[in-house]
């Protein structure tokens, strides 16, 4: 039994205990806190309390023992294999229970598909997507780049179906970027076997085709920016939809500063023209036109409101939250100086997470009760956070793997 650990758990060099500790610990965080609204929603408190205690043991030891011992036994065809299993369960599920939950029959459906629908419907009628509601009276959230990506899905029956596409497009790309169908294989079973994106996945909601299609081109850049000699050309296109999926939700405002140190620290110009000036100009070009169109009716930015309560328990707390996540995320950005991939994956994990997680402990104090209503959003911090601990991983190679 000793050799058995020491074979897969490699004796740690000096202080690397606490490091691994501290990586397990925030890849838990990452797969288990987001899911915490969906527990809560369908099975009550008790249920989320128990879930995120054995959510966290479960991770710690799937971290430490279970992943390395799986991908040591798993061959990349087995990996194939279940891939196409997950996905296709995916499918079936997506069939089987979106119809009910679309209608309201279960667990009182969502309104995110319906958001889509209705703008990129107004839009392909050459109409302003922001002066409608959804079926339950709600504004349109999501920004134009959301409704741009969504048009495709939407004509053909649904932007529900872009779930399917860019969990396939993600589990792809990662597979690209790590080189190895196994850590692909991990990912997708991050993102499709986690409550939270089974909710997301049967309701039709896009909070996780929104971390996916903002992922999605980030990993294929830095995967083709990887080599010296890389075309320009090759990258343009994947900047382009970088920008257009930044223009989906406000919160991703927060990667223009950790691509900026991206640009700033890779120092080639090239870098800094993929990574933030394509992708700047791109978000603007989409999004100024719609917003200064009807200002008044841009409802994207005065969904802001909704928070307004927290101003309850600290004044101002919609400005200071914001601005406060704005400075962490500049300080993790100037600290990746020697532009380490698994750093900028975490830097986005942490900068998200410093968003959500204040949100949620206002929204608590201010109704005295436990809100988790806003954890769902941690799903970036999921998706990033997982990315960065597989490149770790692999980074390691402190495993042997068969082919």
């Amino acid at each position: 039994m000793k050799m058995f650990f020491r074979r897969f758990i490699p004796p740690p060099k000096n202080g690397s205990r606490i490091n691994e500790l501290l990586i397990t610990g925030g890849i838990a965080a990452c797969l288990i806190l987001p899911s915490m609204y969906t527990i809560q929603k369908y099975l009550g408190s008790v249920a989320t309390c128990i879930f995120v205690a054995i959510g966290f043991v479960i991770v710690f030891f799937t971290c430490t023992i279970g992943m390395k011992i799986a991908l040591a036994k798993i061959s990349k065809r087995m990996s194939l294999a279940i891939s196409a299993a997950i996905f296709t369960a995916s499918i079936i599920l997506f069939a089987l229970i979106y119809p009910f939950a679309d209608s309201g029959a279960i667990g009182g459906g969502s309104d995110r598909d319906d958001a889509l629908n209705v703008a990129a419907t107004e839009l392909v009628n050459q109409r302003y997507p922001y002066t409608q509601t959804t079926y339950l009276g709600n504004p349109i959230t999501p920004f134009p780049g959301s409704v741009i990506l969504s048009l495709p899905f939407v004509l053909l029956g649904t932007s529900a179906y872009q779930n399917l596409f860019w969990i396939a497009a993600g589990y792809l790309a990662v597979w690209k970027f790590l080189n190895d169908s196994r850590f692909a294989l991990v990912f997708l079973i991050a993102i499709t076997l986690t409550p939270v994106t089974l909710q997301q996945l049967t309701t039709g909601g896009d909070l996780v085709t929104n971390a996916l299609y903002v992922i999605v081109p980030i990993v294929i850049l830095l995967d083709l920016t990887s080599s010296k000699s890389y075309k320009l050309k090759h990258t343009i296109p994947f900047a382009i939809l970088l920008g257009v999926s930044l223009s989906s939700r406000s919160n991703y405002l927060l990667l223009f500063p950790l691509l900026l140190g991206l640009s700033l620290y890779c120092h080639h110009w090239k870098t800094a023209l993929v990574y933030l000036f394509i992708p700047l100009l791109t978000f603007i070009a989409i999004t100024i036109p719609f917003y200064i169109s009807d200002t008044e009716s841009f409802s994207p930015i005065h969904t802001i409101s909704k928070f307004s309560q927290i101003n309850e328990v600290l004044p101002l707390g919609t400005i200071i939250v914001p601005a406060s996540c704005l400075v962490i995320t500049l300080l993790l950005a100037r600290s990746n100086k020697a532009c380490s991939e698994v750093k900028f994956f975490r830097d986005v994990s942490i900068s998200q997470a410093c968003l959500v997680l204040p949100f949620g402990i206002l929204l608590s104090i201010q109704s005295a009760a436990v809100d988790v209503s806003i954890s769902e959003f941690g799903i970036v911090s999921l998706c990033f956070g997982v990315i960065g601990y597989l490149k770790y991983v692999r980074m390691r190679n402190a495993f042997t793997v068969p082919s």
